[in-house]
Order: C-alpha cells, then sequence, then structure tokens
C-alpha cells in the first residue's frame, strides 16, 4: 500500500515512531519480572527499581525529544537516532522518516511524556533491559503537510500508552522498540 500524507499522519501521531504501529492490533499479556539472574559479579546494574526506572525515563525523553525534532526539520540528519536508539530500532525509524520526508510532511508542537512505570528488568550484570510503560501526551503535537496546511487526523487520541524496551548499562540506554499498549492506561 503506498505511503499517503494521512497515513503516514496518522501513524506518526499515534506515537512518535512511525513503526511501532503494527503491533497496535494484540494486545500481550502485561510483562512481569523473571526470576533474578546470578552474575559472576552478582552485583545488579542498578541499585534498585527506582534507578533503573529513572535512567529510562532519561533515556526515552531523549530518544523522544530527537525523533520530534527530526519528524519536525527535514534538514537535520536522521542519523542522530543511533545516538538514542539501537541500531534495528533506528533503521526503521529513519525509514519510516523518510517516508514521511518525501511525502512533504512535517511536525509541530511536542510530545509530553508522563506516567512512567516500569514493566521489568532483566540484568545479567554486564547489560540491562528494561520494559516501561510510558504515557504520550499528543495534543500539542501536530501534522503539516508541504502546503502548511494542518492534517492532524481530527479522531485521534491526545494521549498514547507506549511500552517501550530498552536496553544497555548505566552509561548507555537505548531505546530498542516502541509499541502502543492496548492494556491498562498510564496516561
Amino acid at each position: 500500500m503506498p505511503r499517503t500524507p494521512r497515513r503516514l499522519a496518522a501513524l506518526l501521531l499515534a506515537g512518535v515512531t512511525l513503526t511501532s504501529l503494527a503491533a497496535c492490533a494484540t494486545a500481550e499479556p502485561e510483562p512481569t519480572s523473571p526470576p533474578p539472574v546470578e552474575s559472576a559479579t552478582d552485583e545488579p546494574i542498578f541499585a534498585s527499581d527506582e534507578e533503573a526506572l529513572a535512567a529510562a525515563v532519561a533515556a526515552y525523553q531523549s530518544y523522544t525529544k530527537v525523533n520530534t525534532q527530526l519528524s519536525a526539520d527535514p534538514n537535520i540528519d536522521v542519523g542522530r537516532l543511533r545516538e538514542v536508539a539501537t541500531e534495528s530500532h533506528a533503521a526503521e525509524t529513519i525509514e519510516s522518516l523518510g517516508s514521511l520526508r518525501e511525502s512533504g510532511v512535517r511536525t509541530t508542537g511536542e510530545v509530553t511524556l508522563r506516567g512512567f512505570r516500569l514493566a521489568e528488568v532483566t540484568d545479567d550484570g554486564t547489560t540491562v533491559g528494561i520494559r516501561m510503560y510510558a504515557c504520550n501526551e499528543l495534543s500539542q503535537y501536530r501534522l503539516i503537510d508541504a502546503a502548511g496546511k494542518d492534517i492532524t487526523p481530527i479522531d485521534r487520541a491526545d494521549a498514547v500508552t507506549f511500552l517501550v524496551s530498552l536496553e544497555g548499562n548505566t552509561s548507555e540506554l537505548l531505546v530498542s522498540a516502541t509499541e502502543p499498549w492496548s492494556g491498562s492506561s498510564v496516561c
């Protein structure tokens, strides 16, 4: 199916990351924390769940800021996504941003993040995986076509809960996936 500006607009507004919306069709059960994994050092990367959540929130805020800037300004190098996302997630998002830019659509406004809730932390003592819920507030985030007309879908939700996956360590957490969450909202 060709990607029309209206179709791209709907995808982008549903959660900043265009490619993540394919996961909307079915809800997964809420993740549960696995049993602790013992490592050679037996020391967790983060001292607490609160510390892990704080690091994940900071990383997702950086990712959202970069993604929002890239969708607003076609002159910014999309390679900046590689600073805040894993290579595979960055590649998917860069492809979608390319389609958006080719169609002449850009965004204005900001995505406000709130309602963070930790879903899962996996930690082997060397690397960590974190999944959290985040509310993406989209009421100020608009889609503008090449003629300058607001093409934001009139029926789009103003707030969407996402399940955000991150991976890395204490010095660098990268977003590896964002999926719309149809379970209990944190918005």
